[in-house]
């Protein structure tokens, strides 16, 4: 008789991977340079996997499940900045491009985050502007069937290591209220 499969453990696995990983890496405290080596693993482990839908290579988790897992990794691994990291991108990969993106999107980018293949990084901040809504300039103006994004972002989580970035830009400024679009760059 088949006995049922464990239920996938998220918090566990990061916890156990931070452990053995992250904690014994006096590098991690010094050094500026983000730890591609330890992103790659982390794929190769499943942690990518979590908070994402199971039809696209998650494991089905909901934000507290993230929560939890996040938590453990800091926890065992002593390490907030990668922790932040990894829980920034399952967060921008299931809210912004799991809820708003089309079937492919979700196809194409979530499957390879979820494989820890697909960096994301969320373009919102711009510089001596903050996030406020009302401050963006970063403009997107439609050219025939694409769009020509004109701006700056600073302070991207991610950024220097993303495959995609989801960058916010204005599309109507003329409105009584600021439109706004996040492109898949």
């Amino acid at each position: 008789m088949k006995q049922p499969d464990k239920p996938f453990d998220m918090p566990a696995l990061a916890a156990d991977f931070a452990a053995r990983h992250v904690a014994c890496r006096a590098d991690l405290q010094t050094e500026q340079e983000f730890p591609s080596d330890l992103w790659r693993k982390m794929g190769k482990a499943g942690l990518f996997r979590g908070g994402l839908p199971e039809e696209y290579g998650g494991d089905g988790g909901g934000y507290l499940d993230l929560l939890r897992s996040g938590e453990a990794f800091v926890r065992s691994g002593l390490n907030l900045g990668l922790g932040m990291s990894w829980i920034f991108q399952q967060i921008i990969a299931r809210s912004v491009v799991g809820t708003f993106g089309t079937t492919e999107q979700c196809r194409q980018y979530l499957r390879a985050a979820a494989l820890g293949n697909c960096a994301i990084s969320f373009a919102v901040s711009e510089p001596g502007r903050g996030a406020s809504p009302k401050a963006l300039a970063t403009k997107a103006q439609q050219q025939g069937e694409s769009y020509l994004l004109t701006g700056e972002k600073t302070h991207l989580t991610n950024g220097p290591i993303a495959d995609l970035f989801v960058v916010v830009a204005v599309t109507d400024d003329m409105s009584a209220r600021k439109g706004f679009t996040a492109f898949m760059v």
